[in-house]
């Protein structure tokens, strides 16, 4: 996947919006209480939406999905991130794949 991201580290590190993003997620850990919510939730939901459509990379949109996402109840922020984490685990492996079969590895 050529200009995705791959890691949730790369999706809020490298373009710099960790900090933005943490904003956003103390805003909504103030809003909704430390029981609402989990930043590793937040982190796999965003990275499986970029992974799926990489123009949602910017701050703009991960700014307004964050605070979105702060709304949520905790039920509803879980089996979003579950989703996306078999989601991210599924273009892993594919990659994985296609990278052995490239270089004959098994």
């Amino acid at each position: 996947m050529k200009n995705n991201s791959q890691t949730i580290a790369d999706l809020v590190v490298r373009e710099g919006f960790i900090l933005m993003i943490k904003d956003e997620l103390d805003r909504a850990y103030v809003k909704h209480g430390a029981e609402s919510w989990s930043r590793h939730e937040f982190y796999s939901i965003l990275l499986e939406e970029v992974v799926e459509d990489p123009k949602l990379n910017t701050k703009k949109y991960l700014a307004e999905r964050t605070g979105e996402l702060g709304k949520l109840k905790k039920q509803e922020l879980e089996k979003l991130a579950e989703k996306a984490k078999v989601r991210i685990e599924q273009v892993e492996n594919k990659e994985d794949s296609m990278i052995k079969q490239k270089y004959w590895v098994s």
